[in-house]
């Protein structure tokens, strides 16, 4: 059975239409672009569709700025994640730094009461402290001596008898 077609579908074949996809319109056949041009003119509804104004334009230009705006948060957040991790580095950094210094102080004070353990459990405490009593008295002698310039002759003078 033969297949009749419409005499508006004449000369719409694949060429044509793939045509009309690229450009809109096609050069023979229905699809004109006179045809095209007129048609959304002429028709109340298709007329909508070429206002800059239109409901679905607006709507693609919101989502457009939505989008535009999406990316903008998206950036700053990306760059304030990244100086979330550079202040934890640093942070983390200056925190081993004082574990080290910590570890550092508390073996010196370790050792100091180790050496203050080890005088004050010693059984010739009294001599120490006398013996710590005369040497602060023979520094002070000495600077006494010092400031009024004798404590160089008395060096000279001990120099010369050895």
């Amino acid at each position: 059975m033969a297949v009749i077609l419409p005499s508006n579908i004449k000369n719409v074949t694949g060429g044509h239409l793939r045509e009309i996809a690229r450009n809109g319109y096609s050069e023979h056949g229905i699809f004109t672009e006179n045809y095209v041009d007129n048609f959304l003119r002429s028709d109340q509804y298709m007329k909508s569709f070429s206002l800059k104004n239109e409901p679905w334009g607006k709507v693609m230009i919101s989502l457009e700025n939505n989008r535009e705006e999406l990316e903008k948060s998206t950036e700053a957040l990306r760059q304030a994640s990244f100086k979330i991790v550079d202040v934890c580095k640093e942070t983390n950094e200056g925190l081993i730094d004082a574990g080290r210094k910590m570890r550092d102080n508390t073996e010196k004070v370790g050792n100091a009461i180790q050496k203050f353990s080890g005088i004050a459990n010693a059984t010739n405490l009294a001599k120490i402290a006398d013996d710590a009593a005369r040497l602060a008295d023979s520094l002070e002698r000495l600077s006494k001596l010092e400031e009024s310039g004798q404590l160089q002759k008395l060096i000279a003078a001990m120099a010369i008898k050895h």
